[in-house]
């Protein structure tokens, strides 16, 4: 991930974009506090990820 910022910069805050970026972006960093607490569904998913669980990707997209 290249924080440089060129057209990769983006910011949002409180559902609203601030600043869009100048490209569609394949990685974000997302910020969350205790005034504004991640998502129980987010959370649930980091976990089964950090557990060993991957999804598959589509082999008919990545691979020609």
């Amino acid at each position: 991930m290249n924080l440089d910022g060129g057209a990769s910069v983006g910011l949002a805050h409180q559902g609203q974009i601030l600043w869009p970026p100048g490209r569609n972006l394949t990685n974000v960093l997302v910020v969350y506090d205790r005034e504004y607490p991640d998502p129980a569904q987010l959370k649930q998913s980091w976990e089964r990820f950090q557990k060993g669980s991957r999804p598959a990707p589509d082999k008919s997209v990545f691979f020609d």
